[in-house]
């Protein structure tokens, strides 16, 4: 069957400006908080220097978080299921090293990175296969290799319009932040962090306070959770 991506991969700004344009923020606004996140998570870890880090985009669609992670790090794959979405990607990001998989087994060896990220992946992976998934991505990570999964926030009333007028989220089933540990934990990787971000959908004077002090509270639009790979 055909992934669902590959009907989008040219056309994915424009679905996600139908979905989100009502917030009055570009999508650029929300892949960047991302992207700081990931980056702020791995600085600490590394004593401020990420750029001997070799990182995997798990689900990485089009690579738009890519273009806001390169400069920061080492080295930088991106893999996906749907292969229009991949050449999309590379034109995008020609210094990202893209594949496409089967969405089972990862096209890497064990132990090849420091630390892998999945952006809204888990909620379009049926329940009985997100563990798997994990357990996966777990292989390829080094031991003490970092493992983020952001997902929407299932309590914000906001974001769950922006996923009923997503096209391409029809078949999403959200998970909230306290089942994306459980999953986490359950594979092997324990969960050291888990915060609430973009609480505000615009760039405002101390909004960084206001995220730091909602971190905890289930008011962002999504969140991450960080786990660390023993050993």
């Amino acid at each position: 069957m055909k992934p669902l991506f590959d009907t989008y991969g040219e056309s994915y700004d424009e679905v996600m400006k139908k979905s989100i344009g009502f917030m009055g923020q570009k999508h650029d606004y929300y892949t960047q908080a991302k992207a700081d996140c990931i980056l702020d998570v791995l600085q600490r870890l590394h004593d401020g220097d990420t750029r001997e880090l070799k990182v995997l985009d798990v689900g990485c669609g089009v690579g738009k978080t890519d273009g806001f992670l390169f400069p920061g790090l080492g080295e930088l794959a991106g893999v996906d299921i749907s292969p229009v979405s991949i050449e999309q990607a590379r034109r995008e990001n020609p210094q990202v090293h893209y594949e496409s998989y089967d969405g089972k087994s990862l096209p890497f060896a064990d132990g090849t990175f420091d630390a892998a990220f999945l952006i809204c992946v888990l909620h379009h992976v049926v329940p009985a296969a997100r563990e798997a998934l994990l357990r996966e991505v777990r292989r390829i990570l080094r031991p003490g290799g970092v493992l983020l999964i952001f997902e929407h926030n299932p309590f914000n009333p906001l974001t769950r319009l922006v996923v009923a007028r997503c096209e391409f989220d029809r078949d999403a089933q959200l998970l909230s932040r306290h089942l994306s540990a459980r999953i986490l934990e359950e594979t092997g990787v324990p969960v050291f962090e888990q915060r609430y971000i973009l609480v505000s959908p615009f760039r405002l004077k101390g909004a960084g306070w206001v995220e730091y002090k909602c971190r905890r509270i289930p008011l962002g639009a999504q969140y991450y959770v960080a786990g660390r790979k023993p050993g």
